[in-house]
């Protein structure tokens, strides 16, 4: 039949009609091709970076939080303990202390101690108001005969 010859040879004027402009649409379908992957990659981009926001901004509930929650254990211990140091102070305030027997020892020295650096203090007083030439020739007016 005439016309399916025909078809046939429309096919090939096509068919060779591609292939002579093929080059360049076998360029532009892999420049297609790539743009609809880089605007795949984009989209995939922002949905991951959308995600990570989500994450970061999570709005739970703070009591559910595990983190939150051993944080505040710890505040409450480490309150706990300050407190304590606070009370213990605060009773060491009230505590006599008596004195034992190294004790009264030890201020019995240093009692007798300041006595004996007063009596030097007095002494270096007392011998500045000595007078060598009345001690030698006595308190007598009378020049050198005894």
């Amino acid at each position: 039949s005439i016309t399916s010859q025909n078809k046939q040879k429309r096919r090939g004027k096509v068919k060779s009609k591609l292939l002579a402009v093929s080059p360049t649409l076998n360029i532009m379908a892999e420049l297609m091709f790539g743009m609809v992957q880089t605007k795949k990659k984009k989209e995939t981009d922002a949905k991951l970076r959308q995600t990570k926001a989500t994450e970061w901004n999570y709005q739970g509930r703070i009591d559910q939080d595990v983190a939150y929650l051993e944080r505040k254990e710890k505040a409450t211990q480490e309150q706990k303990i300050k407190e304590a140091q606070r009370v213990t102070k605060a009773h060491l305030k009230d505590i006599t202390q008596e004195e034992d027997g190294l004790a009264k020892m030890r201020k019995a020295q240093h009692t007798r101690d300041q006595q004996w650096k007063e009596t030097g203090r007095n002494q270096i007083k007392q011998n500045t108001n000595f007078d060598m030439a009345r001690s030698l020739f006595g308190s007598g007016a009378s020049g050198g005969a005894r």
